[in-house]
């Protein structure tokens, strides 16, 4: 029961004790040491009733014990000692079921005709007594409706402490996965220098060196060479400031858009003509979702300027009801045998994170790669 609940019961009982005491000192009825004796069981069982007793069983002997109480106290000093009764009554409804307040109402039936007390006395004892039995009535569906938001506060508990897991969960995944990222994009980054400003900077010493070992030997050749040199410096500056430049996307125009600016970009700086399509119907993506699609993209159009020779990549973005799909297919020359480095085995796991899967063709016709990454929540 509700703390405020027994509260106000127990200012009830207090009420209803002291009006008894009242009227005993106004009926000028003797008190002796039995009559407080009696008096101080009754309130004892009572309160242990309320306060300790769980079992039905013992709130029901409980109960029948004051009964005898109450009929001894009232049969030695008259007064209004009836009105314990009341005490009881509410206890009888608020803690058992309805049918045994039948009994107290018997009892104070019993006691009232038997003592002849006047109609005007029973009519208003009858009244309290309806009062006390709505009371009752009332305190009993405070308390399962209490029960009921005890209930649900507990399930808003329990979620909210479930909720804050799993923001905990997802804030340590996205700070792992943000350090997967990172590691990746570095392994990248170094396979790129390594494989073309590496290259151009050893072709670049060796040439050098050629002009140091020949400059006397043969002066005719020298501004070749040094034109050679100075060109092959340039292709490196320009390279590293493409592969900087392109560490990441620029800020989300848009999201998507990202990708037909990047295509735009590539095809200035290589020649090589792009073609970008939607099917579908679009919906926003998580920030995630299209980081996963822009460096995918990157690394698959690099392929294929390196390795494929054609002269057409074709992007297409498929918005499906169970994920997105970006195909990156080329017209170029293909491969029969696919190896794959760690650009390949980057983009596979860097969807791997998110749940998705990285699909691989390859014909004398070109070579498709298709990134496909599943919808994981709608975007509010």
């Amino acid at each position: 029961m509700s703390g405020k609940l027994i509260e106000l019961k127990q200012i009830i009982r207090l009420f209803i004790i002291l009006i008894v005491i009242i009227g005993i000192i106004l009926n000028g009825n003797t008190v002796d040491f039995l009559y407080v004796l009696f008096l101080l069981t009754f309130i004892l069982n009572s309160q242990v009733r309320v306060n300790t007793l769980s079992n039905s069983n013992g709130i029901i002997f409980s109960i029948f014990l004051d009964l005898p109480i109450i009929i001894f106290i009232y049969y030695n000093y008259l007064g209004v000692n009836y009105l314990l009764l009341c005490i009881t009554l509410i206890d009888c409804l608020t803690l058992l079921k309805k049918y045994y307040s039948w009994i107290i109402f018997a009892v104070f039936i019993y006691i009232t005709y038997a003592n002849k007390i006047s109609y005007e006395t029973i009519l208003l004892n009858s009244i309290i007594f309806f009062l006390i039995y709505v009371y009752a009535i009332q305190v009993k569906k405070m308390e399962g409706k209490i029960e009921e938001i005890e209930v649900l506060y507990d399930k808003n508990r329990r979620y909210s402490i479930q909720l804050e897991n799993t923001k905990n969960t997802l804030e340590d995944y996205t700070e792992r996965v943000e350090a997967m990222s990172q590691l990746e994009e570095r392994n990248r980054l170094s396979v790129e220098i390594h494989d073309t400003i590496g290259h151009r900077l050893t072709a670049l010493l060796m040439q050098l060196e050629a002009i140091i070992r020949y400059q006397e030997v043969d002066g005719e050749n020298l501004k070749e060479m040094l034109e050679s040199a100075r060109d092959y410096l340039s292709n490196c500056v320009d390279l590293l400031r493409s592969t900087v430049k392109n560490m990441k996307p620029r800020s989300y125009r848009g999201g998507i858009l990202t990708l037909k600016d990047f295509l735009d970009s590539f095809t200035r700086q290589t020649g090589i003509n792009t073609a970008f399509e939607i099917k579908g119907q679009p919906y926003d993506l998580l920030p995630g979702d299209i980081t996963a699609l822009y460096k995918n993209l990157q690394e698959a159009t690099t392929n294929s300027s390196r390795h494929g020779k054609g002269s057409l990549i074709k992007v297409t973005l498929e918005y499906l009801e169970s994920g997105v799909a970006m195909e990156v297919a080329d017209d170029g020359q293909g491969a029969s045998v696919i190896n794959k480095g760690l650009g390949i085995t980057g983009m596979e796991e860097r969807v791997a994170l998110l749940g998705g899967s990285l699909e691989i063709k390859s014909s004398n016709i070109g070579f498709t790669i298709t990134t496909i990454i599943p919808k994981r929540r709608e975007i509010i």
